[in-house]
């Protein structure tokens, strides 16, 4: 992965080179640059949370989270365009499992049991820790959504080098590129970046671009279609671009990151014999560990420190506790890497196949059924956004209120059912996050969705994706502790005027509805 530490060697001549190495010490500057970029947004974010206020207020305008997560992928992309070639297709893979699992599930270990030790509400949801993109899941360490891009991108490679393409990877990127560009010219929606992607969407999506562009990279080198002069030149087009417009959009973070990986690739190395140099390789060597404990770090800081605390003194903490800990997990990680690559190493080619072939195929069976699980879901969303919006037009119509307008429709939901709001919490960087829960103790496996109306219409639809074992325990049903009847749904911003109640009204699977009592979404502090 782009995140992981290392200093990497590649052929001197590049994508096409076939004698030497050259130790591209500037990509391990360029990764601690990026690292550094995701921390800073967090942190930012996640101390505004804390202060109820809205410090460094520039990071919003700037986007250097999305900027780092599209650095990243482009230094991605120009290292396994070089990789794929260089490896047989099982060896690449293998590779790269032991390089993204190990510590990524070390970290979720250390937070989960740092969470109970410290009273933090670490959500557990398996599926997501296989890293497969299977839409909306419970994040444990709240960064995982990159990496679901990452390991897409590696099974893809994988398949291109079955298939025998692996040295005209440059032409399969360049029908990549021309198929993203299409899906987001057409306005589909696997063109929108998402935290929350499927495995068919990944493919198409704009943030795909940057590892696409990534991939490009060598051979646009090795041809001299890109050299530093243009290089710099791209970049001073950008900086006078994005001060003319006074916004970073979509774009220019993804064609910002090329431009940056280029310049890194072939401007003079930095020297690790200088301070500097070697501070730089060392952080990006952590810059892996350092994205997977950063958010855990900022969490723990936060959950000991007053609100009232300057915000540049939550800052240094939050970073400082980021990197300290990105230091220790950053030498575990480095090797852990190293051991596990050389008992791939020793692997025979058939088993080496093997495992990468039935990692492949799992990897690619559960994001096809998950995917085909939500296009379902969402076939069943839109007809219960349907049912809804009958009944708001029914109460519009009757000037009735909605608990009403369903009773006088018959689509009132069975007694059998019990569902709660929990909680409305606004944050302050005017999203909500509505909580509750619904279940039919007739029929425990029914499977609700959870409107938020607001000002007479839909504002957001959600499925239940959380476990509630209070619930069960409260309703004295041991066996609802295993279902997913918990939601946590975000209203996203403008959706709805600011300080307007909620009305929260839970759908059951035959389109009859229960109108929850109107919320108003509270503050952090009460």
């Amino acid at each position: 992965m782009a995140i992981s530490g290392g200093v990497e060697r590649v052929p001197s001549g590049g994508a096409a080179g076939t004698a030497g190495a050259v130790r591209l010490t500037n990509l391990q500057a360029l990764r601690a640059v990026a690292a550094f970029f995701v921390l800073i947004a967090h942190c930012a974010t996640e101390i505004r949370v804390h202060r109820r206020d809205l410090p460094l207020s520039f990071v919003d305008a700037w986007h250097l989270g999305t900027i780092g997560v599209a650095i990243f992928f482009a230094i991605s992309g120009y290292l396994m365009a070089i990789l794929v070639r260089s490896t047989s297709p099982q060896a690449f893979l293998l590779h790269r499992i032991v390089r993204i699992y190990p510590i990524f599930l070390v970290v979720v270990a250390a937070y989960i049991a740092l969470g109970a030790a410290i009273g933090l509400d670490v959500r557990r949801d398996w599926l997501a820790l296989t890293l497969v993109p299977a839409g909306q899941r419970g994040y444990t360490i709240g960064v995982e959504w990159t990496l679901l891009y990452e390991t897409s991108f590696y099974v893809i490679l994988f398949v291109v080098a079955v298939l025998g393409f692996a040295r005209r990877v440059e032409w399969v990127a360049g029908l990549w590129l021309a198929a993203i560009v299409a899906a987001s010219l057409a306005g589909s929606a696997a063109s929108e970046p998402t935290l929350f992607p499927r495995l068919h969407y990944v493919p198409f999506s704009s943030i795909t671009g940057a590892f696409v562009l990534g991939l490009l990279a060598p051979a646009a080198i090795a041809r001299g279609l890109v050299p530093l002069s243009v290089c710099l030149a791209a970049l001073a087009v950008w900086l006078v671009a994005v001060a003319w417009s006074g916004m970073v959009g979509e774009v220019a973070i993804v064609t910002l990151a090329p431009i940056a990986l280029l310049l890194a690739v072939q401007l003079p190395q930095l020297s690790e014999r200088t301070w500097s140099g070697a501070v730089l390789s060392s952080l990006g060597n952590w810059s892996y560990a350092l994205y997977l404990v950063h958010m855990p770090a900022i969490m723990a800081v936060l959950r000991f420190t007053p609100r009232e605390w300057p915000v540049a003194t939550h800052f240094v903490l939050c970073a400082g506790a980021a990197i300290a800990a990105s230091a220790a997990f950053g030498s575990l990680d480095i090797a852990l890497y190293r051991r596990l690559r050389r008992i791939v190493d020793r692997l025979s080619a058939r088993r080496a196949a093997l495992a990468a072939g039935a990692f492949a195929l799992a990897y690619l069976g559960i994001g096809g059924v998950v995917g085909a699980r939500i296009e379902t879901d969402e076939r069943d969303a839109a007809r219960a956004r349907a049912a809804l919006s009958s009944a708001l037009a029914e109460a519009k119509r009757g000037g009735i209120d909605l608990p009403r307008a369903i009773e006088a429709m018959g689509r009132a939901t069975p007694a059998s059912v019990s569902a709660k709001v929990d909680k409305a919490l606004a944050i302050p960087i005017r999203l909500v996050e509505v909580a509750g829960w619904a279940v039919d103790l007739a029929a425990p496996g029914a499977r609700f969705h959870l409107a938020i109306v607001c000002d007479g219409r839909i504002a957001t639809m959600a499925s239940p994706t959380r476990l509630r074992p209070d619930v069960a325990a409260a309703l004295s049903r041991p066996d609802l502790r295993r279902r997913r009847l918990g939601f946590s749904v975000i209203v996203p911003d403008g959706a709805c005027p600011q300080g307007a109640p909620l009305s929260p009204v839970f759908i059951d699977p035959a389109y009859r509805l229960l109108a929850a009592p109107p919320v108003t979404p509270r503050a952090l502090a009460e």
